[in-house]
């Protein structure tokens, strides 16, 4: 699944993300296995999968607007 948005706020590697309709928050992983570098207001696309809980969005991959893609980790875990 895929989601796209702007950065509204960060903490550490998670983020807020908007997508016009709504907010949902963004994990991208812990920070010692891999820094994101986004920054408020960064237009993005996220591919991952809802948390068991469906409060989090779990990122596999983050592709920014001039097309780099940071990768997370593979949807097998």
């Amino acid at each position: 699944m895929a989601i796209s948005g702007r950065v509204q706020s960060i903490v550490g590697n998670k983020f807020t993300l908007n997508d016009g309709t709504g907010q949902i928050i963004v994990d991208a992983g812990p920070p010692h296995w891999r820094q994101i570098n986004l920054s408020k207001g960064e237009q993005i696309s996220v591919k991952g999968e809802l948390s068991k809980s469906g409060q989090e969005f779990n990122a596999f991959n983050i592709r920014r607007s001039n097309g780099s893609v940071i990768e997370i980790r593979s949807p097998e875990g």
